[in-house]
């Protein structure tokens, strides 16, 4: 309000320069970009683009602010577009800063293709960003790229992400910035989760939410919100889980963040799938799959399609989820599925043959999922294929039952979900 206050102001001031005014309309369009007020930002923006004309390195970081906002309200094909202008922008500069901005706005552009689910198309961009970032000392980019390398190499599964966790956290305390600590530790937890440090987790997304509070960024305290929902759905605290997940569902939906209004909606499905509620899971998923498709998210659009083919197997109907799961699977290397989601379908896919009465084809699939699971240490859906693995071999199963029961207690688990075999 003050800084808008400030642009009223401004308009009465016919000599003050156009860099003071552009300089205070990306103020406020920061402002809004914090509080989610996604309009209010967009047109700050267009203000100052409107007062940069005449010079490209103002004009390209603006290009890069606008295609961040885009990216932060999840229109990823938006923000690819406006990174790349950015890029055009800088084509006949030379210099330090333009070396600098050249940079972010690669990692820009590879952060927007790793969102997309597109992983090993963003990793070019990223080493690029990496490389130019060293070369120019510029610890704020060199910090923003580590934490995308961080996050594409655990999705893909791959020993490289050693190299790279925990850099970008070490960089952003010893510059001060709170919300680069914030993104960091929230890359960091929603790696614990998926490797089942499921309390280490947690600790880093609170911490990641304290950090988020300091700054005034809404969206991304409900983004981590969703993530501690996240626990607390697989470990049977349905309840807890479900008030977070609305509060964040709040949050994102007046903001019009379709990728969060996703995330939650989806998993609050889950928690109506969990409790039973099949028609309320039902209707959850599809507006979760049409609030991803707003955008584009391929890879999260299809990881409803997974949440949809264990709702069909609660309905014992194994033809359509068996149908459903081999969609994605077809689809795979195209959308970015990693070995963990990989793993869930293969298991689903034990479900559907099971429940189909082919014992066999199904403890074949359960044994394929075992094994993708153990590539990237995803104790969940270990400890899931091990407890169905328990149930079908009925007295002979007792090695399974006894180590899905130690990875459910390391977990935190109360209760487990079961799906009809």
């Amino acid at each position: 309000q003050f800084f808008r206050l400030a642009m009223d102001s401004a308009r009465h001031l016919p000599d003050l320069p156009d860099a003071a005014r552009r300089e205070l309309a990306g103020t406020v369009a920061h402002a809004a970009q914090l509080a989610g007020d996604v309009d209010a930002a967009v047109a700050a923006l267009r203000t100052a683009r409107a007062l940069a004309r005449a010079e490209p390195l103002a004009l390209a970081e603006l290009c890069r602010r606008e295609g961040r906002l885009r990216e932060r309200a999840r229109h990823y094909g938006q923000a690819l577009a406006w990174f790349t202008r950015g890029l055009r922008a800088l084509e006949s500069v030379e210099g330090h800063e333009a070396q600098l901005l050249f940079n972010r706005l690669k990692a820009a552009r590879g952060a927007a293709r790793l969102r997309q689910g597109r992983l090993r198309a963003a990793l070019p961009e990223l080493h690029a960003a990496i490389e130019g970032a060293r070369r120019a000392d510029d610890q704020e980019t060199l910090a923003h790229a580590y934490y995308l390398m961080d996050w594409a190499l655990t999705d893909l599964g791959s020993p490289e992400v050693e190299e790279y966790r925990g850099k970008a956290l070490e960089i952003y305390e010893r510059l001060g910035d709170r919300a680069g600590m914030a993104r960091s530790l929230n890359n960091l937890g929603v790696d614990a989760y998926y490797e089942g440090r499921w309390d280490e987790a947690v600790a880093y997304y609170e911490r990641a939410r304290e950090a988020n509070e300091a700054v005034g960024d809404v969206i991304e305290t409900a983004n981590v919100e969703n993530n501690i929902a996240e626990v607390r759905l697989d470990q049977g605290r349905i309840e807890e889980a479900r008030v977070l997940l609305q509060d964040a569902l709040a949050t994102w939906a007046s903001a019009q963040s379709w990728m969060g209004v996703g995330m939650a909606t989806a998993n609050l499905g889950l928690c109506a799938l969990r409790t039973g509620d099949l028609d309320g899971a039902a209707a959850r998923f599809v507006a979760a799959r049409e609030a991803y498709e707003k955008i584009d998210a391929r890879a999260e659009a299809f990881a409803v399609y997974a949440l949809e083919a264990e709702h069909l197997l609660c309905r014992r109907r194994p033809d359509e989820a068996l149908e459903r799961v081999g969609a994605i699977r077809a689809r795979a290397k195209e959308i970015g599925v990693g070995p963990a989601l990989l793993a869930g379908l293969q298991r689903l896919a034990a479900h559907a043959k099971l429940q189909s009465g082919d014992r066999d084809g199904g403890l074949v699939r359960l044994d394929e999922a075992l094994a993708l699971a153990g590539q990237v240490d995803a104790a969940w859906e270990q400890a899931r294929c091990l407890q169905t693995l328990a149930r079908v071999r009925g007295a002979e199963g007792t090695e399974a039952a006894d180590q899905a029961a130690a990875l459910t207690s390391r977990l935190g688990v109360i209760a487990s979900p079961v799906i009809p075999v």
